[in-house]
């Protein structure tokens, strides 16, 4: 969830951050991809992860959303 605030573009439709360097967009999506595969969710390559990331996103969202009100 972390992450997801320090880089919340790079999660759109074209996956760009936001001042769109393509470049650093690839630098924080392979940091996030080594993050998740250290927690244990199950080694993927970036594809993989980004294929979780559009097929789940709105479930994602909600739940971060949820997580959020309570605390």
């Amino acid at each position: 969830m972390d992450f997801g605030e320090e880089h919340p573009t790079i999660f759109g439709p074209q996956f760009k951050h936001g001042d769109g360097d393509a470049r650093q967009n690839a630098i924080c999506w392979e940091n996030l991809v080594q993050s998740l595969n250290s927690m244990e969710f199950g080694l993927r390559s970036l594809e993989k992860w980004k294929t979780v990331w559009f097929l789940n996103h709105d479930r994602i969202y909600l739940s971060i959303s949820l997580l959020l009100h309570k605390l």
